[in-house]
């Protein structure tokens, strides 16, 4: 699995402007994994980061819980664990 998430991790170390801790950077590749580097860069999330708001970047993990136009729960409970 490892072998598999090191493109998203290197598209994750590229975009993230500063440090990230082992916690963030583990969140943000998730985050991307499931929704694609496109999504990321695009991201609301990531703007939120690069602007050093880290705490409006949090909370921006909750809102991409929606498939198919419904919350669904097992995203609801990864995004609150990311």
């Amino acid at each position: 699995m490892q072998g598999e998430l090191r493109p998203t991790a290197q598209s994750v170390d590229q975009l993230v402007p500063i440090a990230a801790t082992a916690a963030r950077h583990a969140a943000c590749t998730s985050f991307t994994c499931n929704e694609g580097v496109g999504e990321f860069r695009r991201s609301t999330l990531l703007a939120k980061w690069r602007a050093g708001n880290l705490p409006g970047a949090v909370a921006q993990f909750l809102i991409w819980d929606i498939a198919d136009g419904r919350i669904i729960t097992g995203l609801e409970n990864r995004r609150k664990l990311e």
